[in-house]
């Protein structure tokens, strides 16, 4: 095609027009062939200096094109690959002259699209770098750039290789080692096994052949240290042999250092040890790593920070007590971690915690913990801290951890952290007792600040629907029985034990509706069942003062329904009898009278509900007559006649005075309770005569007790009154007033003279609908 224009330049006749005009013919066409570049070097030195500089240009483009060209197929390429493999095995001494030409088809093999291309590149690599490393290094930072990326091919069989090949690359020009760390990193969560486990074989020959080891080794021990934490059993065997190795090659290298280490032992005693060269190059590098493994934790990814805290868990171990000094550093992240981040990942930052505390002394971790944790406003930021606590105060021993108990507790009872009202901190306040329960020495002072912070986490006022409520109520049962358990006393022993030094730290005086104490003083109060009659003496004041008109009647509210349900205990009456009086005068008929309001309706109803509850309880003991005589004029019968105009039916329905004149009502169910009371009082009435029938005077209505006349049964007079009015009642249109009026009928017959009866009902039959009711009542 271009064979006129080749003529042309190779005529040594040829004039300067033509020569110029077919060079420029020839750059335009792109060609190359081996005739254009035989002619065209013969022109670079041609005599005009328009066709060298147009011959120089031509043989630019020539030289651009054959560097960049590649052969199409990939099977031929592959056997060119496999052809250099074989020369450099069979022609060791003669390939020297040309590492620089094998270098130059490596970086573009190295890269090639076929992995096959790849893997025979790298396997390449590897044996020239082990047949002529002097000649290698030279250009070693290239080469281990462009074995890179073979790191992170998709095949598993690639990034073996690749592996093997950094491996010797780095080892004779280790330049280019800071580029690989943060690849390797990323190695030792590769799916493939083989790859991992040529990852920590990595590791150990560079840490053991690199002519500045201990430079890098900061940089290469984190891979073996990942190696303890593979998920095969095998592999972290082979990752421990690979240290083993480590730590015997620098006992070697630092003998005369580590002498006496090695010689004498320093009294430490646990299974699976590292040995002391192992240890030693742990310390050495200590910042570095610490630094880096900080940098892991705060990774965005998690799986980094999995692995980062994996390798902080090993890490420690090897370090032991050597990690105080950086415990600083290295709990900063773990309070994020602890916070809010992935369950498993959270799980494994609590496990290293545990390590921190193994070997760090209680005194510097619960130093740099607890302030943290009090000064937290955020919970998520608290939430951090417990956590982090409690892997501390499991990890410790019990021994290092008793003198400080008094400081924990006292800590963890701040009132900000304990009266949280989020029950996830609670929960993880919680469990912090849960890891203390069994540590805690049985000091009286101490074991009382424990139980007392029991008590108030136990306290907090919630419901089953609040987040952790349950998980709360839960785990602090379980943590009170194991403390009664190592106590050696039952639950019930277990709260009477503490009960008067809790009374003893009440300021009741000061309580108002926002106060924790009264929720602190039901819980042991009912815990502390039967036991707690022992202590009435300072329970009853308690009652009386917060009971007191003047104060909130939120805290009324709560310490009469501590009341009432203690008034529903069997033995309640045997106990609280002393102090009846003056919980019925001072507590009770107090907050029964009558003000205006939803909020001292439902006490006022509260209140009549304990002090008929106490009347039931206790109605057939002359002690509680006689209390009750004294007090009704001047306190009781005021209060049911300013309660009888209440708009509340259940209050009215437990009054019983003026119960006739409630017959009229204008509500049914009050006619109805109204009718019902009269048969309690038939039989109060019956009762009392027989008590006192053998005292019962002429007149037989009075009777003398204790030298005072009183009266024991009403005049018939009385009897015929309410005769009367029930009659009219007995014949509503109301059916279910009818029955009661008929049952309460029934039981006043008896106290009714016959021919008064029978003459009154015969005379009603007349004026009645239904004399249905009325013939029952003469039969």
């Amino acid at each position: 095609m271009l064979e006129r224009e080749i003529n042309i330049i190779s005529e040594p006749s040829s004039d300067r027009n033509s020569k110029r005009v077919a060079l420029n013919a020839i750059l335009n066409s792109k060609a190359v062939n081996s005739q254009i570049i035989k002619a065209v070097t013969k022109t670079l030195v041609d005599p005009v200096e328009k066709c060298r500089e147009i011959s120089i240009n031509i043989v630019n483009q020539i030289t651009d094109k054959e560097l960049l060209k590649k052969e199409p197929s990939e099977e031929i390429r592959l056997q060119i690959m496999k052809t250099l493999t074989r020369y450099t095995g069979v022609f060791t001494r003669d390939i020297f002259p040309f590492v620089g030409d094998y270098l130059e088809i490596l970086y573009v093999s190295l890269v090639d699209a076929f992995p096959e291309i790849r893997k025979e590149s790298l396997n390449l690599s590897k044996k020239l770098c082990l047949t002529c490393p002097q000649h290698v290094s030279l250009c070693g930072d290239k080469l281990v750039k462009q074995i890179l990326p073979s790191l992170t091919h998709r095949h598993s069989s690639v990034r073996v290789i690749g592996v093997k090949a950094l491996l010797e690359a780095v080892v004779i020009d280790y330049s280019a080692l800071d580029d690989c760390v943060n690849v390797l990193l990323d190695l030792v969560r590769d799916k493939a096994s083989q790859v991992r486990q040529e990852v920590y074989l990595l590791a150990k020959e560079w840490l053991t052949r690199l002519i500045d080891r201990h430079i890098y080794r900061h940089k290469m021990l984190p891979l073996l240290y990942a190696g303890y934490t593979d998920e095969m059993p095998k592999l972290v065997e082979y990752a421990k042999e690979m240290m083993e190795q480590v730590g015997i090659h620098y006992e070697k290298e630092n003998e005369k250092e580590i002498k006496d280490e090695l010689d004498y032992s320093d009294g430490i005693v646990r299974p699976n040890r590292p040995r002391v060269g192992c240890r030693r190059a742990a310390r050495d590098n200590i910042q570095k790593i610490t630094k880096k493994l900080v940098e892991m934790l705060g990774d965005w990814n998690v799986e980094t920070r999995y692995k980062g805290a994996q390798i902080l868990y090993v890490y420690i171990d090897f370090c032991e007590a050597e990690i105080t000094g950086y415990t600083a550093t290295i709990v900063q992240p773990l309070y994020k971690i602890l916070a809010e981040d992935e369950v498993h990942l959270m799980n494994l930052c609590v496990q290293v915690m545990n390590r921190i505390g193994y070997f760090v002394s209680p005194d510097t971790t619960l130093s740099l913990i607890l302030p943290a944790l009090l000064g937290g406003n955020v919970g998520s930021f608290r939430l951090g801290c417990l956590r982090a606590l409690q892997g501390v105060l499991a990890g410790s021993r019990k021994e290092l951890l008793e003198p400080q108990m008094n400081y924990i507790i006292e800590s963890l009872g701040d009132k900000d952290l304990v009266q949280n009202e989020n029950f996830i901190v609670l929960l993880e306040l919680s469990k912090c007792l849960v890891q203390l329960v069994e540590k805690i020495p049985l000091d009286q002072e101490i074991t009382f600040k424990f139980f007392y912070l029991l008590v108030q986490i136990q306290s907090i006022p919630g419901n089953h629907k609040l987040v952790g409520f349950t998980d709360v109520k839960t785990t602090t049962e379980s943590v009170m029985s194991a403390f009664a358990s190592r106590k050696s006393l039952t639950l019930s022993e277990l709260y009477s034990t503490y009960l008067v030094n809790i009374l003893s730290t009440f300021e009741f005086t000061k309580w108002n509706q926002y106060s924790m104490e009264p929720n602190i003083f039901e819980t042991v109060l009912f815990k502390s069942v039967p036991n707690y009659a022992d202590h009435l003496d300072v329970i009853v004041p308690i009652f009386v003062s917060c009971c007191e008109l003047d104060k909130d009647i939120e805290l009324r509210d709560k310490c009469i329904s501590i009341l009432h349900h203690l008034f529903k205990l069997p033995f309640a009456y045997s106990q609280m009898e002393p102090y009846l009086a003056e919980l019925l005068e001072k507590v009770i008929l107090k907050n029964c009278v009558w003000k205006g309001g939803k909020k001292h309706e439902a006490l006022r109803t509260l209140s009549t509900k304990v002090w008929k509850l106490v009347t039931e309880m206790s109605f057939d003991h002359e002690v509680w007559l006689q209390t009750t005589t004294k007090l009704f004029e001047a306190h009781i019968l005021p209060i049911l006649l300013s309660n009888l105009d209440d708009d509340i039916i259940e209050t009215r329905m437990n009054m019983y005075q003026e119960a006739l004149k409630r017959l009229d009502d204008a509500k049914d169910e009050i006619r109805i309770q109204s009718a019902a009371l009269f048969i309690s009082i038939y039989k109060a009435i019956s009762d009392c005569k027989a008590r006192n029938a053998h005292l019962r005077q002429d007149d037989k209505l009075t009777a003398i007790v204790n030298e005072e006349v009183i009266e024991i049964d009403l005049d018939q007079v009385h009897y015929e009154t309410i005769l009367d009015c029930m009659l009219i009642h007995l014949d509503d249109t109301n059916s279910h007033i009818q029955e009661a009026v008929y049952k309460s009928l029934l039981c006043l017959k008896p106290f009714v003279e016959t021919k008064t009866w029978n003459d009154k009902l015969i005379d009603a039959k007349d004026k009645h609908k239904s004399t249905f009711y009325l013939e029952k009542l003469l039969e």
